[in-house]
């Protein structure tokens, strides 16, 4: 499953920067895949983050001033020799290894892309309960894609919960002749 930042998706430098926070998950309920790397974003810096290189400097305004702001791998932090402590507030983002490849080459154009695509992760159905339900009962685990809720589908029809024993006979795998 693809999801993205909404704040981060329709702006870099969102309004409220202030406030924003680090992408997390429940990680009880959702894994990262693999091919995935976490990218920072810095705000509100002091004058000595104007060292990072102008591809990767974000133009940003914090609380009605404008501030230096910047992203970085961890990689491409080590190569400038880069304090994170000279900014105020970082944000890690999962962005596909892919993608950030084309952060080192591509600036900001590339982050914004990248924010607007998102990442994937791995919905963890057998840590829920219901889920164990669900397959017991000879059902697949599922989401609702319009209400957002735990579905189990069933040989005939999705259900909230469990699939229904067949009616008048405990088997799950019989068959009807005529």
């Amino acid at each position: 499953m693809i999801i993205s930042r909404k704040d981060l998706s329709q702006d870099v430098c969102p309004p409220g920067v202030a406030e924003i926070l680090n992408t997390t998950l429940n990680e009880t309920l959702f894994s990262y895949v693999p091919e995935y790397e976490n990218v920072s974003l810095f705000y509100n810096c002091s004058n000595e983050a104007t060292m990072v290189p102008t591809p990767y400097k974000i133009s940003c305004s914090v609380n009605g001033e404008q501030r230096d702001a910047f992203f970085a791998t961890d990689w491409l932090l080590s190569k400038w020799n880069q304090d994170p402590s000279d900014c105020n507030i970082r944000v890690e983002v999962p962005v596909p290894k892919v993608d950030v490849e084309q952060l080192i080459s591509g600036g900001t154009e590339a982050l914004s892309k990248a924010l607007r695509e998102g990442f994937n992760v791995t919905y963890m159905f057998d840590t829920i309960p219901m889920c164990s339900e669900c397959v017991h009962s000879g059902g697949i685990c599922a989401t609702n894609s319009s209400t957002f809720r735990f579905t189990c589908l069933c040989r005939d029809q999705p259900y909230p919960y469990n699939c229904p024993k067949a009616k008048g006979n405990n088997s799950k795998n019989s068959a009807h002749s005529d």
